[in-house]
């Protein structure tokens, strides 16, 4: 089973370093997926569709 790892933060916060730090740190290759220019609706809806592509189990 994969992990899923949520970055929030505002703007400039530092989420994109902590996700290529965490990405290095990786036993497998990650999915990334930028939610910085999703609402709500449309950020549930690519994390479903990502997962019922199989990259990613919750």
């Amino acid at each position: 089973m994969s992990e899923v790892l949520l970055l929030t933060g505002a703007p400039g916060s530092g989420k994109t370093t902590v996700a290529a730090l965490v990405a290095a740190a990786a036993a497998r290759p990650p999915h990334a997926l930028d939610t910085s220019r999703l609402d709500a609706a449309s950020t549930a809806e690519a994390v479903r569709e990502t997962v019922r592509s199989g990259r990613v189990r919750l």
